[in-house]
Parts: structure tokens; sequence; C-alpha cells
């Protein structure tokens, strides 16, 4: 199948829409009443972050022809990925039954396995992880499970933390409001989990919209060993 190009996402009617647009106007405000409230505001803000991704992407040039996203849920953000890459098919992965079914009402085909010991003989050009590394106990094997799956690129967006007294406080797995039973990564932990089989060809972080985070897209493409006579 002929690679991809990136494509716009149309802004359907969805729960939430409203709210997004809304959230990107008056940022700081919203961090604010939705952080206080403890909801879920990520989601809100999700059109809005996916337009920020596909430029991202097509900075660095990535055209594909399969995808998968690891930690699918229930195939909402999964859908929408799929639209994005212009692809008729996507895969995703989950261990939750209820929610891998609702992906599959999506038109999502769906893996039921453990993310973090996932093995699989199929191989993707873009293996996505979506707000799932902060749920995967060791980073670096999670990432590694990520590789095992991709022939071409990996692409990872999370919460994420940096270097201040805030950060320290709000990235701890005791931090009260983070749903998480693990701690927070910063960027550059992600960049340094992969390995030499991997080369990250481009990084951003932006202001989450949980005041107590940042959110970082990282993108790895694989190395390809080629040998000469």
């Amino acid at each position: 199948m002929r690679p991809t190009s990136i494509t716009a996402v149309a802004e359907a009617p969805q729960p939430g829409g409203v709210a997004a647009r809304w959230y990107e106007r008056v940022l700081p405000a919203w961090q604010v009443t939705y952080s206080l409230l403890n909801w879920n505001p990520h989601f809100q803000s999700v059109p809005g972050e996916l337009r920020r991704l596909r430029q991202f992407l097509e900075k660095n040039c990535v055209t594909v022809s399969s995808a998968v996203d690891v930690g699918c849920g229930d195939g909402a953000i999964t859908a929408r990925l799929r639209d994005m890459l212009g692809l008729q098919r996507i895969s995703g992965v989950d261990l939750n039954h209820e929610l891998a079914e609702r992906a599959r009402g999506r038109g999502i085909e769906v893996i039921e396995a453990d993310m973090e010991t996932l093995t699989s003989p199929s191989k993707y050009d873009l293996v996505v992880s979506y707000g799932s590394l902060h749920h995967a106990a060791d980073t670096r094997q999670f990432v590694r499970t990520l590789g095992r799956l991709s022939i071409g690129y990996v692409l990872i967006v999370d919460n994420t933390v940096r270097q201040n007294a805030l950060h320290r406080v709000t990235g701890s797995r005791h931090f009260p409001l983070e749903l998480s039973p693990y701690r927070t990564r910063s960027s550059e932990e992600i960049v340094s989990a992969f390995d030499d089989g991997f080369r990250v060809i481009g990084s951003a972080t932006f202001r989450n919209a949980n005041v107590f985070h940042d959110r970082s897209f990282v993108l790895a493409r694989k190395l390809v060993v080629s040998c000469e006579l």
C-alpha cells in the first residue's frame, strides 16, 4: 500500500468541541478550573492538540500506510488519528475488554493485550502511544515494546514534567490529583529511553490542559541497517 499524506482532521460536531475552542482562547482560566475540579481537561483540548500534532508530523516529513495506537482505550482518539493520517484502517491495543469493544464499534482493529508486555507478529509504519506512557511502570521497557512493533516510526504523546519545584511535586506518583500510580516523566527521560535502533528526529513541548504538567510530542525513526559488499 502506498504511504498516505497527513490530512487535516475535520472538525465534526462532538462532545467537547466547543469547550476545546474556548479552552484554546482562555487557557489560564480553564487550566485552573479543570485542575481544581479534577476533571479530564486533556480530552476537551484534543482537537487543538491534533492540529499541533499534524503540523509536527508534517514538519518531520512523516508519511505512513499502517499505524497502531498502543493503549487505545475506547478508540475515540485512535479514530481521529486514523482520519488525520489518511488511513483506511488503524489498529489498537488495550487490555480492557469493555473499552476494546467500544473501540471496535468505531472501526478500530483491537488486540486485547497488556501494552507493557505485548508481542505481536504484526509490524506497523507508525506506532503511537497517545497518553499511555504515564500508565506504564518502566519507561525504557515500554519504549522497547513500542519499538518492537515498528518498521518506521514511534510517536509518544504524553504528560511531562520539568525540573522545577512544582513539577517535582505534581509529577510524583503520590500527588493526589494524579490518576496514574506511576510518576510523570520528563521529555528528556522519554528521549533517552530509545535504544540504538532508533533516532529521535523531533520533540516539542507545550502547556498542557492540566496546570500541573506539560504536554510533549517525541518522534523517533527506526534506523535501517544496510550491508554493502
